[in-house]
């Protein structure tokens, strides 16, 4: 016979162990992200006043995010105005209450960008105010608005016909990710 001690590897232990380094993973977790760095707008050039462009700035911020490792994007209360902005992994945008992210009015201030997976529909979905794919752990936080000043842009779509086509060929299940 011999002597069973709580360093045996028997099934409850294995159950024990895996239920610590899931707790372990589950709170560096939260404190990874709790504790991760922000990079305030401000500190890259970006004005709130509702008129200056401020997408280099913008950039600049998730960029410099990105370079650290991840984290928090800030914009404080206050109107930026911005054409397209590239999220990378690990970033978040953070908008305090009162802040408000405007897409810019002018059409030149979003590069025209494509999906890895051509669609029909790339034709006329090829611009966005913030754009990102194939990225983790990303998001918009906040109690902040977006506003994409879509409105300013009512006047280009396609025509009749080939809205048809898109709205035929559409399927919500063709976009699926990868294994």
């Amino acid at each position: 016979m011999f002597h069973s001690h709580p360093f045996s590897c028997n099934s409850t232990w294995k159950a024990y162990f895996f239920q610590v380094s899931l707790l372990a993973a589950i709170l560096f977790g939260t404190y990874s992200v709790a504790n991760a760095g922000v990079v305030e707008v401000g500190d890259h050039g970006a004005i709130a006043d509702g008129e200056t462009i401020n997408t280099s700035a913008i950039q600049r911020a998730i960029d410099a995010c990105a370079e650290a490792g991840g984290g928090r994007v800030h914009f404080p209360a206050g109107d930026y105005v911005s054409g397209t902005l590239f999220l990378k992994d690990g970033v978040y945008l953070d908008l305090d209450q009162g802040a408000t992210l405007l897409g810019s009015t002018n059409l030149e201030d979003y590069p025209i960008t494509h999906c890895e997976l051509p669609s029909y529909t790339d034709k006329y979905v090829v611009r966005a105010l913030i754009w990102g794919e194939g990225l983790k752990n990303v998001g918009l936080v906040g109690r902040g608005t977006i506003d994409g000043q879509g409105e300013a842009f009512l006047g280009n779509h396609p025509p009749e016909e080939d809205l048809a086509k898109i709205v035929e060929g559409w399927d919500p299940n063709r976009y699926t990710p990868k294994s």
